[in-house]
């Protein structure tokens, strides 16, 4: 197998984590300088963005100059979404951005195992059985040997005391990496490209959230270390506490927003195997260059930061250089990370910039497009460029050497867009638990390498400065500024449809509208061919598509007509263009402010699913939540459905519609609902449904939700198929117009349903009794009450996931919910 060299790992990691270009001010210039003479490195270790602990990894990088990473097993794929309606891969790709802007705060690095986030599981065997445990296991023992922790520290225990089977599975997991990166035997293809590693010593970051009394414990125990990790970083005149609460702000599809804390505050280490830490988590450890043998590095770095003059920066170029060569003749592993700091520190130094763009941020492979390059010196700085290679390159200009001082250097060219599609390594495979990954040269680290770039080479003193900068496109906005984003590579068209999925109830005939949007440069004509399985027909049978400018946007319908058998077959496509045929993908652009815009461009797919499914009345008021895609699956069932927002009820006449239906976590969202809480019960009242979906239980009214009083608890059934039973078979919600069987809840996705009501008062009745494994049987997934001629229904059953995701037996009974008739 071809050897990566440790240096190459850490240029891509660099790439792809990192700012490209730094831009420092004089404070942080003296804080990376700072960082220079720090040697460990941490890893901090759970499940999923948001599990790790921002307060220790601000303090960790920023007060004790540690190179400080997290290892997520997982995206996050699997969970929820507050800011928007993304699920499963896409929010994959959100919370992606969302950990890397929140390293980018609190300083620290960010990896990744091929674990899918699959929803809620209370086991971590479960878990492990899902994932394939060895495949985890690789990633982590991968992800330890690149990076070469000195301390591990998990968030998590071992045990159920972890609250979730993944959590406990990434401390099981971590534990045994601990053991295995130093073996020569495991994984030896690792070994050869990154070596093996021997951990110093591993520590659970345990909390009083676990053990009430961990304090009088700590202090009584050598095993319990104590840190204060509240500390105030003088150079960028704020605490570690406000790094961490603005780096946990960051998760904001997870609705994390965090306050800033300052001032003291204590976490407590656990130690769990290795050496045992001194009062210190990092006594004992090599901490800096004195310590390494390199006396000399560490008095020449002691020297440059007492001579550092924040109004000239530029005069601790010869200083930055004599310690550049100096480190470089050193054995200590890891010092590339540290020599490319040196080279920020250069760049933001002397003032460099440069930034590589074009006109547009998409094209299709095979395109010539034209390029500017900008470069900058903004101090009188001994800086000069000498080299300057551009992907592809049809056209390169010669360059000058001598950069001048505060003079914009621009150079133009064209270049040859390459024959790929811009996708994230991760995303090349549909998997349902583990991400398979084409080679391995990316696996770990959080996203692939930019297509197009420009490799600038300076020499700034006496140091050469390398610097890949990936092409962007950059424009103005009225109210935000300047932005950009990196250029991605699209097919000539891609396809896109508002739903997932489809379903056929009754064989009924169905048509679907699809979106064909075109990224060429000149016009075109395509030719769209659907594929489906036999047994259904799609007319028209094929399309031509007339395509005249780039961006523009055709919408066609489409004519479904099922087969008779019940079932699930895909919906697929190529196109033609020319001679040349290639398979259909979709694309979609995830806009959001606290992160640079990404692209998914998955292969165009969509199920289409025939069952037999009855309905009754026509309209349907929808009051939106958390974020889901409700609508478009009531939508599917033949409602109209009207999106009312909490303020405009006071000013709706819901006597007009069916049923009306509130959104996931709407209560939690929106507390302003409350406030209606007359209004809507007067529509039960006369005649009316009211079908609230599942809230957590965390500060929620439920006295101002429903007629009679239930409390809502963290109760849940994370088996989607945990054993069913129909406790209330001859209520009229379980009988009209479907008849609901146990078959009903057969391959359903993720889960049976979460926060589930724990008491309710006798007016209400419930309907069904299930459990996870070794569990007692739960029964207030579902709970409805009659209120004079209306119906209110509390259901925590998740039907924001099963209804996209066209499982037949949980619209069958939501159906029965939205056509209740008290006749």
């Amino acid at each position: 197998m071809r050897k990566i060299s440790l240096f190459k790992t850490l240029i891509i990691s660099q790439l792809v984590m990192a700012q490209v270009v730094p831009e420092w001010n004089s404070a942080q210039i003296l804080h990376e300088m700072n960082q220079l003479d720090a040697l460990p490195r941490v890893m901090y270790i759970a499940a999923h963005p948001d599990d790790e602990n921002t307060r220790m990894i601000a303090w960790l990088g920023n007060v004790e100059s540690v190179r400080t990473s997290y290892l997520s097993l997982t995206r996050g794929d699997g969970g929820q979404n507050l800011i928007g309606p993304e699920k499963g891969d896409e929010l994959g790709i959100i919370r992606t951005q969302e950990l890397l802007q929140a390293r980018s705060v609190d300083g620290g690095e960010q990896y990744f195992t091929r674990a899918i986030d699959f929803g809620y599981s209370k086991r971590a065997d479960e878990v492990l059985d899902f994932w394939n445990e060895e495949e985890v296991l690789l990633d982590v023992v991968r992800a330890i040997r690149m990076f070469k922790p000195h301390v591990i520290i998990t968030r998590f225990p071992p045990t159920e005391r972890a609250g979730h089977g993944m959590h406990t599975a990434s401390a099981m997991l971590a534990e045994e990496a601990f053991d295995l990166a130093v073996d020569p035997n495991y994984a030896p293809e690792q070994v050869d490209m990154f070596g093996t590693w021997q951990v110093e010593r591993f520590y659970f970051n345990t909390s009083t959230w676990w053990y009430p009394d961990l304090s009088s414990q700590a202090d009584s125990s050598d095993d319990i270390v104590q840190v204060d990790i509240g500390a105030y970083i003088p150079e960028l005149g704020i605490s570690s506490g406000v790094l961490a609460g603005k780096a946990r702000t960051m998760h904001k599809s997870q609705g994390f927003g965090s306050s800033l804390q300052r001032g003291e505050r204590t976490e407590y280490l656990q130690y769990v195997k290795g050496s045992i830490a001194d009062g210190h988590i990092l006594d004992g450890l090599t901490r800096n260059w004195n310590e390494a043998g390199y006396p000399e590095i560490d008095q020449a770095i002691d020297d440059m930061i007492s001579a550092f003059d924040p109004m000239e920066p530029e005069k601790s170029i010869p200083a930055l250089s004599a310690i550049h060569e100096s480190i470089s003749g050193t054995d200590w592993v890891g010092k590339e990370y540290i020599l490319e700091q040196i080279g920020d520190l250069l760049i933001s130094c002397s003032g460099s910039w440069f930034e590589f763009r074009t006109s547009d941020h998409r094209f299709t492979p095979g395109t010539q497009i034209s390029w500017t390059i900008d470069l900058l010196v903004q101090r009188k700085a001994p800086v000069y460029l000498l080299s300057l290679n551009v992907d592809n390159p049809i056209e390169c200009p010669a360059f000058p050497s001598d950069l001048g001082t505060n003079k914009i250097n621009t150079l133009e060219g064209r270049l040859l867009v390459p024959e790929l599609i811009t996708q994230d390594y991760w995303l090349n495979s549909e998997q349902e638990f583990m991400y398979e990954v084409e080679g391995d040269s990316m696996l770990c680290l959080p996203s692939s390498v930019p297509a197009l770039m420009c490799r600038v080479e300076l020499l700034i003193g006496t140091t050469v400065v390398q610097k890949m900068v990936p092409l962007t496109y950059k424009w103005t906005d009225r109210v935000k500024g300047e932005l950009s984003r990196q250029v991605v590579i699209t097919p000539p068209v891609s396809v896109n449809s508002a739903l997932d999925n489809m379903i056929f109830p009754n064989r009924e005939e169905r048509s679907i509208t699809l979106e064909f949007v075109y990224h060429g440069e000149d016009s075109a004509f395509v030719k769209f061919v659907p594929e489906l399985d036999a047994g259904w027909k799609m007319k028209p049978a094929e399309l031509d598509l007339s395509f005249t400018f780039k961006g523009q946007k055709l919408y066609r319908e489409f004519n479904i007509v099922p087969s008779r058998d019940e079932g699930t077959v895909v919906l697929k496509g190529k196109f033609e263009l020319g001679e040349e045929s290639f398979e259909a993908r979709s694309y979609s652009s995830l806009e959001y402010d606290h992160f640079s815009p990404q692209v998914y461009q998955p292969i165009f797919r969509r199920d289409l699913v025939r069952f037999d499914m009855e309905t009754r009345g026509e309209r349907i008021a929808y009051i939106p939540g958390a974020g889901d895609q409700m609508v478009e699956a009531i939508q599917a069932m033949g409602y109209e459905v009207d999106l009312i927002e909490s303020s405009m009820i006071p000013v709706t006449d819901l006597s007009v519609y069916d049923a009306v239906v509130c959104g996931i976590r709407a209560y939690n969202t929106n507390p302003e609902l409350y406030s209606y809480h007359g209004q809507l019960m007067e529509y039960v009242d006369q005649g009316g449904v009211y079908i609230v979906q599942y809230n957590t239980n965390r500060g929620v009214e439920t006295d101002l939700i429903g007629p009679y009083p239930f409390t809502l608890s963290r109760d849940r059934v994370s088996e989607e198929d945990a054993v069913v039973t129909i406790i209330g078979g001859d209520h009229p919600l379980l009988n009209s117009p479907n008849k609901i069987t146990v078959d009903d809840f057969e391959h359903w996705k993720q889960e049976r349903g979460l926060y589930f009501p724990s008491e309710w008062s006798d007016e209400y009745h419930t309907f069904f009794s299930w459990n996870d494994k070794d569990e007692s049987p739960k029964e207030g997934a579902m709970i409805a009450a009659e209120y004079g001629d209306g119906l209110f229904v509390y259901s925590s059953i998740s039907f924001f996931r099963e209804l996209p995701a066209a499982v037949p037996g949980a619209y069958r009974l939501f159906a029965n919910l939205l056509s209740w008739d008290n006749d």
